[in-house]
C-alpha cells in the first residue's frame, strides 16, 4: 500500500508501547471524532541509538506516507517512572524527553507516561473478550478503577473520574513494604529480608519472587536447591507435577489477592479492579480460585465493600499500546480542535 489519502480535516496520532527489548508503534488518524489504527509495527530497542531513531524508521515506512505529515499527537507508555515528562532506561542507553521529542519529530503535542499509567487509559477500551471476570460485583458509576500487574516487576496505577473524564494515576505502590499474612509468608520474608534488608511487594510479586518463594519451600523441605524460572514453576504447579512448586504459587497467589485488596482500599476502586501483567494470564485457573479471592476479600469491616468490587483479569497484552493510543488520539484532537 502506498501513500495515504485522509480527509482535509483528519489529524494523525503516533503512539508506542516502550520496552527495554522491544518497541511497539502505532500510527493512526482521528477524523469526525472517530479514530482508527492505520500501521503498526514492533522493532528491536536494542538495535537503535534513541526512541526517536525507532521512531523515525517507523515514520519512513511507506504507509505512513500522507500521514506523518499530519501529525499532531503522540504518546509513549514506558516501563519506569515518569518525572516530568522525562524518563531515562534501566536497560537501554536511551533518556526520553516528551519536550525534545516534539521538537526531534515535529510534533505539536508529546507525552510520556508510565506503562501502568498507560494501562490504566486502555481500561476504558477494553471489551468482554479482553478480560476475565474473577469477581462480577457491582460497578459504581464513575467510581475509581486501579490496574496492578506483576511480571518482570510489579505496576500499579489508578483511573480516577474527573469533571473531563477518567484521569490516571500514577503510582509505585509495588514498592511498598510488603507486609505477611501467616508463618509461610512471614518466612519468605525474613528470607528476603537477609538478601536485601528491605522487603517490597514487588519482591514476592514479581517472576523474580515466585522464584524466591520456590527456592524457600524447598529449602524448608531439607531437599537439594532445584532452579526454575518461575514460567516453569508456574507450569508445574498447575499440572500437578511439582509439590513444592504448588507451594510456591498458592502462596504467590494469596498475596497477590491481598495486595490486590489493599489497592481496592486505597483507591476506593468501587469501578474495578484488573489484574495485568505477563504472569496472570498464565495462572488464571488459580486466580479464579479463592486462593486468590478469599484474601482479597478479608478486609475486616471492609469485607463487605470488598466483595462488591468488581475484578478481573485483562487477557489483551496491548492493554498499554491501546491506553497511549486513547491518549494520543486525545492530544491530536485537542490540537486540532482547540476548546472554544
Amino acid at each position: 500500500m502506498g501513500e495515504q489519502r485522509l480527509p482535509e480535516a483528519a489529524a494523525a496520532y503516533l503512539c508506542g508501547d516502550i520496552g527495554g527489548t522491544h518497541t511497539r508503534l502505532q500510527l493512526g488518524v482521528v477524523s469526525g471524532g472517530v479514530s482508527k489504527p492505520l500501521l503498526e509495527r514492533v522493532y528491536a530497542s536494542g538495535d537503535y541509538p534513541s526512541l526517536a531513531a525507532v521512531v523515525q524508521a517507523f515514520l519512513a515506512h511507506p504507509q505512513a506516507q500522507g500521514v506523518r505529515e499530519r501529525l499532531a499527537g503522540a504518546s509513549f507508555a514506558v516501563a519506569g517512572p515518569v518525572q516530568d515528562g522525562s524518563v531515562r532506561f534501566t536497560n537501554l542507553p536511551w533518556r526520553v524527553e516528551a519536550a525534545g521529542l516534539a521538537a526531534e519529530l515535529g510534533v505539536p503535542r508529546v507525552e510520556v507516561m508510565n506503562d501502568f499509567v498507560a494501562a490504566a487509559y486502555g481500561l476504558e477500551g477494553l471489551g468482554d473478550a479482553d478480560r476475565v471476570t474473577l469477581q462480577a460485583g457491582s460497578a459504581a458509576p464513575r467510581g475509581a478503577r486501579v490496574v496492578l500487574g506483576a511480571g518482570t516487576g510489579l505496576g500499579v496505577a489508578g483511573l480516577v473520574w474527573t469533571e473531563g473524564g477518567y484521569t490516571a494515576v500514577a503510582s509505585e505502590a509495588g514498592h511498598m513494604d510488603f507486609a505477611p499474612l501467616g508463618p509461610q509468608q512471614a518466612g519468605l520474608r525474613e528470607a528476603l529480608a537477609h538478601r536485601f534488608g528491605r522487603v517490597s511487594f514487588e519482591r514476592v510479586l514479581s517472576g523474580s519472587g515466585l522464584e524466591a518463594a520456590y527456592t524457600y519451600f524447598q529449602q524448608q523441605a531439607g531437599g537439594h536447591p532445584l532452579r526454575r524460572s518461575a514460567a516453569e514453576i508456574a507450569e508445574a504447579a498447575l499440572a500437578g507435577q511439582d509439590p513444592v512448586a504448588n507451594q510456591a504459587l498458592e502462596l504467590f497467589v494469596a498475596v497477590y489477592g491481598a495486595f490486590a485488596g489493599d489497592l481496592a482500599l486505597a483507591f476506593l476502586a468501587t469501578g474495578g479492579v484488573y489484574v495485568a501483567g505477563g504472569i496472570a494470564p498464565k495462572i488464571l485457573p488459580r486466580l479464579q480460585s479463592a486462593t486468590f479471592l478469599e484474601p482479597f476479600r478479608a478486609k475486616g469491616r471492609f469485607t463487605g465493600l470488598l466483595s462488591s468490587v468488581p475484578v478481573y483479569v485483562v487477557t489483551n497484552d496491548k492493554v498499554g499500546l491501546l491506553g497511549a493510543s486513547r491518549r494520543a488520539a486525545a492530544l491530536a484532537r485537542a490540537v486540532r480542535q482547540p476548546p472554544a
